[in-house]
């Protein structure tokens, strides 16, 4: 009974190494094709890059020189303005001129 019982611990351990060696083989195999799918897809980013930039110098080169264009004024403010001229004052109705006494 003790040998029977010794054979049957024996192959529980067995099988059990089986499947941790199965499963270590499915580890490796699964990390192999993850490092080869992330070369492949690092070597066509590197090529897409390589050529983005060739073509990006090419379409610099044979760009026509374009004049450089001048920098927008700034909008004035009409209304703004909290301290009015004198002369702006004195045009102004009386309704207006109350919002802006100094």
């Amino acid at each position: 009974m003790v040998e029977n019982s010794k054979d049957a611990a024996r192959a529980r351990a067995d099988l059990r190494f089986k499947k941790q060696e199965e499963a270590a083989t499915v580890r490796q195999k699964a990390m192999a094709e993850y490092v080869a799918e992330s070369d492949a897809r690092q070597i066509k980013t590197n090529k897409l890059r390589a050529l983005r930039l060739a073509k990006e110098a090419e379409d610099l080169a044979n760009a026509p020189a374009v004049p450089a264009k001048k920098p927008a004024r700034a909008k004035k403010n009409r209304a703004g303005s909290l301290r009015m001229t004198l002369e702006t004052r004195n045009r102004c109705p009386e309704r207006i001129m109350r919002c802006f006494r100094l």
